[in-house]
Parts: structure tokens; sequence; C-alpha cells
């Protein structure tokens, strides 16, 4: 990012959610800038209170994506990488008449319907998938007699919205602004041509009719008369699958059926009332491609062309070359340079908004203003013979009348740290900040937000005492700075302004064996948590280790989420002979799931006060399935479900509160035990099916089945649907699982007092 400009960070970006993991090798980068439709599920002030609600309104939304391709690949080349797709597309509303079979003339007689109706018909491509040459190699379309535009919350449908008769898109779904990360509606911006290789866009999902069970993933659902996939072969296009108002497409049906489909390099489809002919060939399509058509009862008549060999509609995508990066630096593409700045107001105009190539002085120096003048001016420029008075004034103006104050400071590689500041400017800016050093007479950090800016650290001497400043801005750590053997060391910053993030570990700044560290009004976050779940071996985004004193006062500290306790905002620790005093005061705690707020090990004087600790929700993407994908927590949540199994010889009694399972003779009249929110007779039929006429050699093995059949409750959704109890338990503990600290603050050790 431009060190006067906005940080820019590509993993995070709002209008490409889910982008491909930058390469390890050198790459290009690219914007893709488009208008993408901002849909009522979205953005709930598109509805009409006055109207109960309809949807009355429409809003597009300027998407802008940094993407990225290989350094062979020119990601302004339509050939290669088009604004919008190619295919033509011909609709035509169908005609009635046809010719009888003469055995049967009922057999090929069309149905229309009585009415063509009154509404805006929308053809959409869906996804296309390209060959390693770039070329287009499967495509599904999907068309709408309503837009496209009924789309809902899955379980928020209304009366008559599922149907058999309709093809039904389940995709990423509606926002939640009370949560932390609310959804992305990555499929609905993952739309166009992605040039980056491995990369799978996330779609929608087609279903024809709306099924029993929805697919999982998706939070909304929206509705279309129908769709179909073709699949390449040779010149032609052939049908893999497709439906139309419930209606199986077919190329084995007759020519004048509803549903039918002739094939070739254009693929033409009977619907119910149109005829819709696409010329696929070899043209280029992109996911999001549509063409619409109005459609009027009282003008539209049978056998009227509406479009005729159209080229898509939209949506126009707008690409342009960032740089390429090589070898972990990124240099911009200098040819097109100009093109990169926003135009400003006329009435703001600046210098900086203005791109000029720099001028050849001729010794190859660094360029002064005489010798910029004097290219410009040429034989015009004064010699102190000829010149008139007006312009040997502004030249003694610009020549001749400068003071420290308005003399530029030279800045390379020989000028120390502190002169390389933004903010030095001029040779009195470097006086002032020379002689208030000699005044101050410690030494005194100003630290700027640039790349390699925790090497202050290393200037400052063993056992030196030390001031710090940070200025606002973020501070990007590559991995963990550890601060050894200081003195009494003071940071500052600019409260939350200044930013000090760790992408890579739990450990953001560690301390250690420093006399004392006073910190105030700084924040600070670790983005990784580890996954030992061991108290002892918890690091903080802050951690300070044998430091006798440490004070903290106004500043903010986050960290990372976890499936189990991995990470602190805050660790204070001292080896088991060394002991040491800590202050903290309004601070500010954003703890990630499951994760600690702050942690004091063997403290001499401990004082904790006014702090704010807050636990933050977890991202939606973490779902239950995800985190049962940690042992650790699948154990938990196993153990919720079967706790305290017990074998159960016929001379016991039954415990209270557990389930008494007994299964029949065929199984040896087996009995176990246990602790759960299942009910008994559900374990017994989960387990019948599952030991089916076999004979069980003991209770223990019955046990250990029973135990099986929970894991499997937790990891197959196909086996837990056949059991409504364990469904609807899996259901519960899902709707159960908010995010919550492990504990807010933790005093350990031998010595205290």
């Amino acid at each position: 990012s431009d060190i006067n400009g906005i940080a820019f960070e590509y993993a995070h970006q709002v209008d490409f959610p889910g982008a491909p993991a930058l390469p390890v090798g050198d790459y290009r980068l690219y914007v893709d800038v488009w208008e993408r439709t901002v849909i009522a599920l979205e953005d709930t002030d598109l509805r009409d209170p006055g109207l109960h609600g309809a949807d009355t309104c429409t809003r597009t939304q300027t998407m802008a994506q940094v993407k990225w391709c290989g350094t062979g690949v020119e990601p302004e080349d339509a050939a290669h990488n088009p604004s919008v797709g190619e295919a033509k597309l011909t609709l035509t509303v169908r005609q009635g008449s046809i010719e009888p079979d003469p055995c049967d003339p009922c057999a090929e007689e069309v149905a229309l319907q009585d009415k063509l109706g009154n509404y805006l018909f929308r053809v959409e491509v869906h996804h296309v998938q390209y060959d390693v040459s770039g070329q287009p190699q499967r495509v599904t379309l999907k068309w709408s007699s309503e837009n496209g535009a009924e789309q809902h919350v899955i379980g928020d449908e209304p009366p008559g919205f599922s149907s058999s008769n309709w093809v039904y898109e389940f995709f990423d779904g509606y926002s939640d602004p009370d949560a932390l990360t609310p959804e992305t509606f990555d499929s609905e911006k993952h739309l166009g041509r992605h040039l980056a290789t491995g990369f799978t866009p996330v779609r929608g999902e087609l279903v024809d009719g709306y099924p029993d069970s929805v697919p999982s993933g998706f939070t909304a659902v929206r509705r279309w008369d129908g769709y179909c996939e073709f699949q390449k072969s040779g010149n032609d296009w052939v049908l893999q699958s497709g439906a139309d108002r419930g209606v199986e497409l077919s190329t084995g049906s007759s020519v004048d059926a509803h549903g039918h489909i002739t094939e070739g390099s254009t693929v033409t489809i009977n619907h119910d009332v149109m005829t819709l002919a696409i010329e696929l060939a070899d043209w280029q399509m992109l996911a999001g491609d549509f063409w619409y058509a109005v459609v009027r009862q009282a003008v539209n008549v049978a056998g009227e062309t509406l479009l005729s060999a159209e080229e898509p509609m939209g949506i126009h995508h707008h690409y342009l070359l960032l740089g390429t990066v090589s070898g972990g630096v990124f240099s911009p593409d200098e040819d097109l340079i100009c093109q990169r700045f926003g135009f400003p107001p006329l009435t703001d105009l600046q210098a900086g908004d203005v791109c000029y190539r720099v001028p050849d002085c001729g010794d190859g120096n660094q360029p002064t203003i005489a010798s910029l003048l004097k290219q410009l001016l040429g034989a015009d420029f004064p010699d102190n013979t000829d010149a008139r008075g007006n312009i040997r004034q502004i030249l003694d103006a610009l020549l001749c009348r400068h003071a420290a104050a308005t003399l530029p400071i030279v800045k390379n590689d020989t000028l120390c740290q502190s002169l390389q500041a933004p903010e030095i400017r001029s040779v009195q800016d470097a006086l002032n900040l020379l002689c208030q050093r000699d005044v101050d007479g410690c030494a005194t950090y100003t630290v700027f937000p640039r790349p390699g800016w925790e090497s202050v650290f290393d200037q400052i001497a063993s056992n030196q005492d030390a001031s710090l400043c940070f200025r606002e801005g973020d501070y990007q750590l590559p991995a963990e700075k550890r601060i050894q053997s200081k003195g009494h060391l003071k940071i500052s910053g600019a409260g939350p302004g200044t930013r000090i993030i760790s992408s890579n570990g739990e450990t953001a700044l560690r301390f250690e064996a420093c006399a004392s560290v006073t910190m105030r009004d700084v924040y600070i976050e670790a983005r990784a948590a580890g996954n030992t779940g061991e108290l002892k071996t918890l690091n903080g985004a802050l951690t300070f280790h044998n430091c006798a004193q440490v004070h903290l006062n106004q500043v903010t500290l986050r960290n990372a989420a976890g499936t189990r306790p991995g990470a602190t905002c805050l660790t204070v620790g001292h080896a088991d002979l060394q002991t040491g005093s800590a202050h903290v005061q309004d601070c500010y705690c954003d703890v990630g799931h499951l994760q600690i707020g702050m942690l004091f090990l063997n403290m001499d004087r401990l004082t904790v006060r006014d702090n704010h600790i807050k636990t933050r929700p977890k991202p939606r993407s973490w779902t239950l399935q995800t985190q049962l994908n940690d042992k650790l927590f699948a154990a938990s949540a196993r153990r919720l479900l079967i706790n305290n199994g017990e074998v159960r010889n016929f001379e016991s009694t039954r415990a209270a509160g557990k389930k008494n399972i007994q299964m029949d003779a065929v199984n040896n009249n087996r009995r176990i035990m246990i602790e759960s929110p299942v009910a008994g007779n559900v374990w017994k039929s989960s387990l019948t099916q599952e030991l089916g006429a076999n004979a069980v050699a003991s209770n223990q093995v019955l046990l250990n089945t029973a135990k099986t059949i929970a894991a499997r409750v937790l990891t197959d959704p196909v086996y837990r649907a056949g059991f409504l109890p364990f469904e609807n338990w899996f259901t519960a503990l899902g709707n159960q699982n908010p995010s919550v600290a492990y504990k807010g603050i933790v005093c350990g050790g031998r010595t205290a007092k």
C-alpha cells in the first residue's frame, strides 16, 4: 500500500470473500471491477414497508476484487479474459401448431399456456468450467419467468413457494447484523472469470423440485423455471441434465414437445411457452452472463422473436493490471501507472494528482528546481541580462530566497533512521529533531508503520532505558518479536489507531528479563492460537516473562479463536524462583472462542482494575461440523450424548438417572446403562440396527458399540437422519453452541504475596 494511502490485505477483501490463497512463487495482481445486484435479503431497506414489505427497489454495488494470475497470463487480454461472454441467444414465443401422428393424433399436440402473461424473462449463465487452454468445456444455464427475483431465507419461504414444478438454487444468503462476521454472499460475489490456478469459485446448488432435505452450507433459496447443463464434445454441446417447469429435458422426445433439446454448436430448448436457442460454439462465457426479454400478453404473439442472436447484456467486467510480485516484492506496472490514480474534482486538483514522467536533466542527477525550469523554458530561461521584472521576481523566489524551512532534505540509505520519517521534509525539520534529542538527553525513538519497524528494539542496548512513541497505523509482524534484557522501557501509541498485528502466531510482542515495561494506548492482536489445551504453555498476544515490573494502561488486546484453549490476550509470568509485579488498568481484552483473557503466573504483587473482558462471536464459518473436526471437541460433544457407561449384570439393579438398555435374545440379552439425553428405546433401536442378528460377546462389547454409534451421530448426517431423536439432539447442540471464553482472568503459580 501507499504510505499515505490505505493498507490493503489481499486475504481480507470484503468484495472478494474466500479469495484463493496467494501462490508461493511469482505472480501478477490485477483488479476486476464490476456491478453486482444487491438483493433485499442482503439489504432490508430495499423493501417497501408501505406495501407490506414488497421488494420494489433495485440497487447495485461496485465490486473491486483484487485477483492473481500466473506471470505468463495477460489479465487485460480480452481474448483470454473477456469483459462479458460472447454466446448468442435467440428467444422466440412458441408456436402451437404441429404435424400430428396419423396413428395417434393426440400424442404430439403441444399444450401451451392459454395466456402468455406479463413478466421479465431472464436467462443466466450459472457456472462455467474451462479446459487447460481456457476455453469453456462445461456450462450450466438457468432461466426464470420471474427475473430470478423470488428468493427467501431457507425455512421462511411463503406459502406456494415450494413445489415440484420449479428448480431451486440454494445459495449463500442473508446478512445477520448482530454477527461479527455476517454472511459473505460468496456465491453472489464469485461471478466472472478467475485466472488463479486451482481455485474453485462458490456457486449455488441447483435442485429440480424443492427437496425434502435442503443442501447444507446455504442460508437462502432462489426459484427458477428451469436449468440445463451441457458438456462440450468435439464441436457439439451435449446435454448432461436439466428440467423446465417439472419436465425433464430430453433429446429423445418429439421436436415440438415441451422439454425437447436439440444438441449441437447451437442448442435449442423447448420451454413451456418459449423456445430458447443459444449459440455456444467456441464462444467465451462467464458465470453471471445474463439476457432478459420483456413479455407482454397484449403485445407478443406465438412465433414472435423476442431476442435474436443477442450477446449477453451483462455483467460487464473491467480489468486493470496492478503489477507483478517477484521474489516476494511487488513491482507496479510502470507503463500504465497513470491509470491507477483516481480523478479528483477539478476544484481540488493538486500536484500529487498529476501523473508525469520525470524529465531527463542531462547528467542523471536528482533534478532541481532550476534544472526543471531551464528545461521547460529553454531559450527563454532568464540569464540575468534580458529577463523581465516579474519573471525575475518569480525566479528569485524559487531559486534564491530559500531558508532551512523550505529546503528539502535528500533521503537515502546513509541517512539515519530517525530522519527517514515522512514528517521530516526540510532541513529545518531535521535540525529541530536533532536539537530536541540533545535537550532530552535520553534515548527516545519515534516508530512508524513501515516494513522492518520491529528492528527499533534491536537498537536499544542491553540494560538500556528507552522511550518509544508509536505513530498511528498498522504495524505488521511476520513472526513473534522477542525483546530481551532491556532496562526500563516506556511504550506509547495513538490508542486503537496504533495497531500491532501478528498474522502467524499467538504472540505479537514478547518481553523477557526487562527491568520494567510501561505500555499505554496501543492495540495488539495475534491471529493464531496454539492447540495444546494446556495452561502452562499458553502465550498471549502480549507476553511478559521474568520482567520485574509491568504497567499496562489503555491497552487493547485481541487473540484468535480456537476449539480448545490455546492463547491468551495477556500473559505475565515468571520462573519458579523469580517473582515480579504487574499493574493492569483500563485495558480491553477481545477474547476469541474458548480462549483466555489474562494469565498471571508467580506474581509477587498484582493489581487488575477497571478492565473490560469480552468474548466476541465465533465466525459464521465455524459451524458445529467444523468444530467437530477437532478431536478434543468431538470427544466432549460425544460425552454429552453418551456418558458414564456402565456394564450391567443380571444381578445388578438399575442405576438412578441412567438409561437401561437390554437387548433381545438374538443379541444374547446383553445389558448396559448410560447417561444420555436420548431415550433408551432409541438407543436400543440403533443398536439393533447396528448389530443385526449377530451375537454380542459381552456387555462391554455392547457398550463399545453404543460409543461407536455416538461417534456416527456426530459425523454422519445420513445415519443421523435415520433416527429423528438423534437429529433433534444434534440440531439442539448446534443451537446451544455459543461463543464463550475458557477463562477471564487466571492467576497461578507457586509463589505470591
